[in-house]
């Protein structure tokens, strides 16, 4: 079988959606990162300058941003670059012929 054309949606919808799932999981590593490091931070800093030194809620709201910001970025991001990919592939399949599929 021969893969001759790809519906440019139909891939960016795929890739957005896989996008999102891997922006919420890297975004989550790096709110627990940010979390902990400020944890961690302000344990030092308090040694130090009292417990005026504590950082507060400030890493945890920026975390959770960064979070949802990874989230929708990485769905955006892999929506559009689906698409283009789509795209590309259906101008170069029609003008050098399809990817090659063996399927059972």
């Amino acid at each position: 079988m021969i893969l001759k054309r790809i519906g440019v949606m139909s891939l960016a919808k795929i890739t957005g959606v896989v996008g999102a799932v891997m922006g919420f999981i890297i975004g989550g590593i790096y709110f627990l990162f940010i979390l902990v490091w400020s944890l961690f931070l302000g344990a030092i800093l308090s040694q130090f300058a009292g417990d005026a030194a504590v950082l507060g809620l400030f890493p945890i709201i920026m975390g959770l941003v960064f979070w949802v910001g990874a989230t929708i970025g990485y769905a955006i991001g892999s929506f559009i670059m689906g698409a283009v990919y789509a795209f590309v592939y259906n101008l170069v399949a029609g003008r050098i012929g399809g990817l090659e599929l063996d399927l059972q």
